[in-house]
């Protein structure tokens, strides 16, 4: 598999137009997988559609056309830290993960927890591209006020 060309659509931000008014974008090249890193970035703050334990949807997902689309990590947000909430949050990242074609599973991507506050966390993920080459993403602050993805590529 080729290196990953996405649009450039940093999570929270919005797409950008190039001088000759094409819609600019990401590519991965050696050093700077930009295209995995927002694509990755999108995935773990995206909410897919949450059930009770009845089946009763309680939470729309943000993604409407993909309702099972994300990890939900950003439903964390003010929760108490727990080793169940870590568990579970991670198991949901990783899932997410495993289903980007341009994510490599083994080495298997690896998800750490700080606290910076209580009920404010920084996410640390570190994963493999299909280019082979391992990155890790700046932390990304899960805090009562939302996510403010730190380290954010301006483009």
């Amino acid at each position: 598999m080729s290196a990953a060309v996405e649009l450039a659509l940093i999570y929270g931000g919005d797409l950008a137009i190039m001088s000759n008014n094409d819609i600019l974008l990401s590519q991965d090249v050696q050093g700077s997988p930009e295209a995995t890193y927002e694509r990755v970035l999108r995935i773990i703050l995206t909410n897919p559609i949450t059930f009770d334990a009845n089946g009763n949807p309680l939470v729309r997902p943000d993604d409407l056309f993909h309702a099972n689309f994300g990890s939900g990590a950003r439903a964390a947000i003010g929760e108490p830290y727990t080793p169940a909430l870590v568990s579970s949050v991670n198991a949901r990242i990783l899932a997410a993960l495993a289903s980007d074609p341009y994510v490599i599973s083994i080495p298997t991507p690896t998800v750490k927890w700080t606290t910076i506050a209580p009920g404010a966390y920084n996410l640390v993920v570190s994963l493999t591209s299909v280019t082979g080459q391992p990155f890790t993403l700046p932390p990304i602050p899960l805090t009562a006020t939302g996510v403010v993805p730190a380290g954010v590529v301006n483009v």
